[in-house]
């Protein structure tokens, strides 16, 4: 019996051996052993076959994703509920560029966290689906109050080629976008372009208003011109205009008549 059952297992060893699977380990060395057989057996395999047929898995980070959380929030274009986490003064005159040196501005970064509160993201993906509404109860107690500082996380879906810059904020679309991503497959690519906005005092703005009247001013002057300009050569085609009118001559000319 003893050599039969030894038989048997040598037996099955070395179908398992020939398959190079394990399917039930007899004791540690031969685990062992098998694993280094099927090593070899790879790599003796990987040796002797074409290049383009062998399987090459290789992960390269080509595009760091960096992401300066302070610049992004309190940069130029600035979230108030980020400010407001803040604790931070909009009646303020400090310039935006002293922002990320603010110890208050940095404790609020630290703070922030993901939001993995399943109700709460159920809620607010329904609500910017259209499917739900929020009220003001729900949006003041629940969401802003106890997740001010909450980061959530989305899905981005690329629409568009292109190279990203340092960094995007995501923002929610316009109607005209949501129509543009619908029409992508008739009238083509979706190209999406946001100005970013400026910080411009109050004495900025009016210089500006004034350039533009004058602007104005000129192009309708100039127009008025090029019109009256326009009309001088005209030849026109009335014959009461075309008469013939007597010429002054000079007495030689009336002596040689």
């Amino acid at each position: 019996m003893d050599i039969m059952s030894n038989s048997f297992k040598m037996h099955d060893l070395r179908d398992q051996l020939v398959r190079i699977r394990l399917y039930g380990p007899l004791s540690m060395a031969i685990v062992a052993d098998s694993l280094k057989l099927a090593q070899t057996d790879t790599s003796f395999r990987y040796r002797f076959t074409f290049q383009n047929v062998n399987e090459h898995f290789n992960c390269i980070i080509k595009y760091k994703i960096i992401c300066e959380i302070i610049k992004l929030v309190f940069g130029v274009d600035c979230s108030q509920w980020f400010r407001e986490s803040a604790s931070f003064n909009s009646d303020d005159e400090k310039s935006y560029t002293m922002l990320d040196q603010d110890p208050r501005n940095q404790q609020s970064t630290v703070n922030s966290y993901v939001l993995r509160d399943r109700h709460a993201l159920n809620v607010l993906s329904k609500w910017m689906q259209g499917k739900h509404k929020l009220p003001e109860l729900i949006i003041s107690a629940e969401i802003l109050s106890t997740h001010m500082n909450a980061l959530i996380p989305v899905e981005l879906e690329c629409v568009a080629r292109g190279k990203p810059k340092r960094f995007g904020i995501v923002c929610l679309p316009t109607n005209e976008d949501i129509l543009k991503i619908k029409r992508r497959q008739i009238e083509g690519p979706v190209l999406i372009t946001q100005t970013p906005r400026r910080h411009v005092s109050n004495e900025q703005e009016s210089s500006e208003n004034m350039d533009e009247e004058e602007s104005s001013k000129l192009e309708c002057e100039t127009k008025a011109k090029w019109q009256a300009d326009m009309w001088k050569d005209v030849v026109s085609t009335d014959q009461t205009t075309r008469m013939s009118k007597e010429a002054a001559l000079s007495s030689s000319k009336k002596m040689l008549c």
